[in-house]
C-alpha cells in the first residue's frame, strides 16, 4: 500500500481518537470556587468499558491545584468502598473489590479537600485514565473552566 492511501486512514484514526478522549468527560465541578480555598471536586465520566469491583482511577489535576490536603473519596455510583493516594498532580483512586460492576456508562467521583488555584476563571484540563487489571483501558479529558456543583 501506498504512504499516501494510509496516511489519511492514520489522520483520520487519530482525530476520531482524541474527539472520544475529550468527550468522553462530561463534567468537573467544585463545591465552591473561591481561590485559594479547599472545595471538593466531582468529576462525571461516560465510561465505555464496565467498571469491574477492582477497577482504579488515575485523576491528573493541573499544576494549579494544591492536592496534599485531599483526604477522602467517593462515589454515588460506585458501591463497594474506595481508598485513594494521592502523589504530586496524581489522585489515585481504588475500589475495594466488595462492589457490584458497574455497566459502562456515567459514573462519578467525588474527591474532597482540594485547594483551589489562584485564578478561578482559566480553563484547565484534567485527565482521568481508568485501569483494568492494572491496564489502562480508557483516558479522557477535560478542558475548560471549574464549574460550581449544582
Amino acid at each position: 500500500m501506498k504512504l499516501n492511501k494510509i496516511l489519511p486512514v492514520v489522520l483520520l484514526s487519530l482525530f476520531l481518537v482524541k474527539s472520544v478522549l475529550s468527550q468522553q468527560l462530561v463534567s468537573v465541578s467544585a463545591t465552591q470556587l473561591q481561590p485559594g480555598h479547599q472545595a471538593g471536586y466531582k468529576f462525571v465520566i461516560n465510561t465505555s468499558q464496565v467498571v469491574s469491583p477492582t477497577a482504579s482511577f488515575a485523576i491528573i489535576f493541573p499544576q494549579q491545584f494544591f492536592l496534599e490536603r485531599a483526604s477522602l473519596c467517593g462515589s454515588k455510583t460506585l458501591n463497594g468502598g474506595l481508598t485513594m493516594q494521592v502523589n504530586q498532580d496524581t489522585v489515585r483512586i481504588q475500589r475495594s473489590g466488595l462492589g457490584t460492576e458497574q455497566p459502562a456508562g456515567e459514573i462519578d467521583l467525588f474527591v474532597g479537600s482540594i485547594v483551589n488555584p489562584d485564578d478561578m476563571e482559566a480553563d484547565y484540563e484534567f485527565q482521568i485514565y481508568h485501569y483494568e487489571n492494572n491496564r489502562q483501558v480508557s483516558a479522557m479529558r477535560k478542558p475548560g473552566r471549574v464549574v460550581l456543583i449544582q
